[in-house]
């Protein structure tokens, strides 16, 4: 039923999901996300003007890393053939935490100080895969509600109550890529994240990870072991993971914007493949070696180029060169 503001909210719960969408609405948005061409992709192009999304990322690695040389590229081409912002910083922004901790800088100083309606963070170990995936589809999809008058759908917009977007693994929250409003509630909650100089998380081995984890979801383990949870249940309408996240948060699945390398998803997390949106290098060092690393990045860019081609020849965008990295293919081997 509509809400008293002729709404309907899209995903409520944990997480949200396509079936939540009502078929009605999903066909009239992708009626409306239609190319001019007619190719029927509008899911994945759905472009919500004049919604202003910025992209924010920190590559700040030794000089000669192979992996901010093909990741700022990667963002690059991203953000021109959209018309996203973009601000990548590659310098270290506080020498007394881990490198990690600079998102939480960088959003903030972005939150405060941008013009933009949605910030999106990336990790640079994180490399956009489909260009005609669009960061609107995405905002839409997971941070929207339907709009009734007349007890008919109208059309879906972006609900004003939603101004945070996540996303987990199998096992628990991942910070590598997340939607943020620049709203008052998210400069607060970042500012509990960074926390006093003498935070337990400045160390942890999930630095700024663990942190937002606890402020989201501390709460969990005592509401858990107090609640009646037959009346839990009852309230939240059978929906027993319903109330997890603190209000204006939703999850996007892991597979839309986060999906890892097979060396760290083990295959128990989602896996990337062909098709998926975003790749994440995520823990893949630990199980493998620089110089497979230095390989995997120049590899999977060119994969990206290669499988993006089409678009980017005709948007008169260009990769940069790859050079082989395996001992038996450089020029040098013999």
């Amino acid at each position: 039923e509509p809400e008293p503001d002729k709404s309907t909210k899209i995903g409520v719960g944990h997480p949200p999901a396509i079936r939540d969408i009502p078929k009605d609405a999903r066909a009239m948005e992708m009626k409306r996300g239609m190319s001019e061409e007619g190719d029927g992709k509008g899911e994945r192009e759905r472009r919500e003007r004049p919604t202003k999304i910025e992209i924010v990322s920190l590559c700040a690695y030794p000089e000669g890393h192979l992996l901010p040389k093909f990741s700022i590229p990667n963002k690059e081409v991203y953000a021109a053939l959209h018309g996203y912002g973009l601000s990548v910083g590659t310098k270290r922004l506080d020498a007394s935490r881990p490198h990690a901790w600079g998102k939480i800088q960088m959003m903030k100083d972005r939150l405060r100080n941008g013009n933009s309606d949605w910030y999106l963070w990336v990790d640079c170990d994180s490399y956009i895969m489909d260009l005609e995936r669009t960061l609107d589809s995405l905002i839409l999809k997971y941070a929207g509600r339907l709009v009734k008058e007349g007890g008919s759908l109208v059309r879906v917009e972006t609900d004003p109550s939603v101004d945070l977007l996540l996303t987990e693994d199998s096992s628990m929250l991942n910070t590598g890529l997340f939607f943020m409003r620049p709203t008052e509630r998210n400069l607060k909650f970042l500012d509990r994240v960074w926390g006093d100089s003498d935070s337990p998380f400045i160390t942890h081995p999930w630095w700024e990870n663990a942190a937002m984890a606890w402020d989201l979801l501390g709460h969990v383990g005592e509401d858990f072991a107090l609640e009646d949870h037959s009346e839990q249940m009852r309230r939240n309408g059978g929906k027993f993971m319903k109330g997890i996240y603190p209000e204006g948060v939703r999850v996007i699945p892991q597979w839309e914007i986060n999906s890892y390398h097979p060396v760290s998803s083990r295959f128990q997390h989602d896996t990337w493949e062909l098709g998926r949106f975003v790749l994440s290098f995520s823990g893949t060092p630990s199980g493998s070696s620089p110089e497979v690393m230095n390989h995997l990045y120049g590899n999977y860019y060119r994969m990206f180029c290669d499988l993006n081609s089409r678009v980017l020849d005709l948007k008169g965008l260009q990769c940069i060169q790859v050079e082989d990295r395996l001992p038996w293919t450089r020029e040098d081997a013999n």
